[in-house]
This record gives structure tokens, sequence and C-alpha cells, in this order.
């Protein structure tokens, strides 16, 4: 298939490659196409290049020759892909490890664009550069608490609170006694974040789930427990997914 194609221990296969006029050698099946592939400089390629987000993640380099982490959402549809060749493409829109950091900026900065969190400290990249934490070294700020208000910048950032705004934290607002009995919880919410209200009927016992999988919008958030208990506990837990 590939016979005028040779190296010095015989032929080879292409697979996931741009051969530009490529005729006979072009295999869909193996991911190999012919276009013009956009080189604007040293084989790196433009932004409407076919090479991008069209490659395979086996053995596939994790940096590019720029030392650019791979992959990277180099067409902005919300999934990072491999690029074709040498260099990655980095879409001046896209925030390929969703960290709320831009992955230019996190090029500019000197963290990971493709890993949410560089230091591995627990804490997004995008949280950590607003509030001009280090987001490259786990240097204990995670478990700091930089505005005194008992929660750890940590637990703040799953929360998404301000960590150094002591009246920003995530709290129940309300506990009200329902007409037919039982009772309602309200809490403010947060986008990007799902939230879950457990009970239990005694702070030694179990907690069960009363209502999971809430995603936060930004808007308060009232849950309903009518089983109407002698007694009963609650909680409310906030998780980034």
């Amino acid at each position: 298939e590939f016979s005028s194609l040779h190296c010095r221990h015989g032929a080879f296969n292409v697979w996931y490659c741009d051969v530009e006029h490529g005729g006979g050698y072009v295999n869909p099946y193996k991911h190999v196409f012919e276009e013009d592939p956009q080189f604007v400089s040293n084989y790196a390629v433009a932004g409407t290049s076919p090479c991008i987000d069209e490659g395979t993640a086996y053995l596939a380099p994790s940096c590019d020759l720029d030392g650019i982490a791979r992959p990277l959402d180099g067409d902005n549809n919300g999934v990072a892909k491999h690029d074709l060749g040498a260099y990655e493409y980095v879409n001046a829109l896209a925030d390929s490890d969703s960290d709320s950091l831009l992955d230019q900026a996190e090029i500019d900065a000197g963290t990971n664009p493709a890993n949410a969190d560089t230091d591995s400290d627990g804490m997004s990249d995008g949280f950590e550069v607003q509030y001009g934490f280090n987001a490259t070294a786990a240097d204990g700020t995670a478990a700091a608490d930089a505005d005194g208000d008992g929660l750890s910048n940590l637990d703040e950032d799953v929360a998404g609170t301000d960590p150094v705004d002591p009246l920003s934290y995530f709290y129940v607002s309300a506990i009200q006694p329902l007409a037919g009995g039982g009772v309602e919880l309200s809490f403010d919410t947060v986008a990007g974040r799902v939230y879950t209200v457990r009970y239990s009927t005694g702070l030694g016992g179990e907690w069960l789930v009363l209502q999971g999988g809430i995603a936060g919008t930004g808007s308060p958030v009232a849950v309903q427990d009518t089983l109407n208990d002698a007694q009963c506990f609650y909680r409310v837990e906030v998780a980034r997914p």
C-alpha cells in the first residue's frame, strides 16, 4: 500500500497524518487525509488548519516541540484532542482543562493548560491565579485560611466562595417549617458546582441522601423534607464535578 515510502529498514504504514497531494496514500480507515495543513512558520499551523484536534493520544508526547502541554482544545469545542504534527495549536478562546483560565493565560503564567491543577494541591489553577496564590508549587496555601473565616482556601475553591473575603463562605441560609409538616432548607449556589442534601435522625446515625445532583446556577435553591421526623439533622455538601 505504501510501496514508495521507505525507511532504512523497509516500508512503513502511515496513521493519523495529513498527506497533502497524498493520492493513493490516503486511507480514511487509518485517519489519513490530504489537505493543505496551512503551516504558518516552522511547521506550526494556522487556526483554520485541518490538522487541529485530528491526532491520537496513542504514544503521543505530553508536550509539543515548544514545550506546550498536550492535548489542548484547539478548535474550542469543549473537547481537548491532540493535533497532527509537531506543534499544538493554542486557541485564544479555549480553556482546555476547564479551570477558568484560558490556555494562553496559563502559558503566560507558567501553569499547565492541559491540567486544571498544575501543582496538585487540590486548588484549580484559575482559582490560585485569580487570588494571587502560587499555582506552580504546592506550598501549603491550600490548607491555609487567607481570610480567617474558618474555611481553608481549598474548601473555598471547592465551594466557589472568595478566600480573601471573610463574609464569603458556604452555609445554609434558612430552615423553615412547612405547613403540612417537615422543613424547607435554602442555600445559595454557585454555577459549576453540584450540591447534595443529606439528613439523619441522629448525629450518630447514617447520613442519607435527601436530594442529590443539584446543579448550581448562581441562584438560591430550596429543598423540602416532608418526612416530618420527630427530630432530624441536615447537612449540605458541595463538590466540583
